[in-house]
């Protein structure tokens, strides 16, 4: 068995390495599924939402609260079936 050599250069990583190491595409890795959604909420909208997160014993950020908020309404007006999201 014969050792690879690596390089001087002290990066600790082998030419082989190197010429079949995959390249990480550009950007922001993704973050979650589904489609990204921004909104702007009337300073009301935004109190009452507030309140809710602080009502809540796991203190959800705005956008779970949100997120739960609408899935529950849309369950409860029969748009949303019962298990789904």
């Amino acid at each position: 068995m014969t050792a690879e050599r690596l390089p001087e250069d002290g990066r600790g990583v082998s030419p082989s390495t190197l010429a079949t190491a995959k390249k990480k595409p550009p950007g922001r890795p993704p973050t979650g599924i589904g489609k990204p959604l921004g909104l702007r909420l009337h300073a009301e909208v935004e109190a009452a939402l507030d309140a809710w997160i602080t009502d809540q014993p796991e203190r959800p950020l705005r956008v779970e609260a949100i997120r739960r908020l609408l899935t529950e309404a849309l369950r409860e007006r029969g748009y949303l079936p019962k298990g789904a999201a």
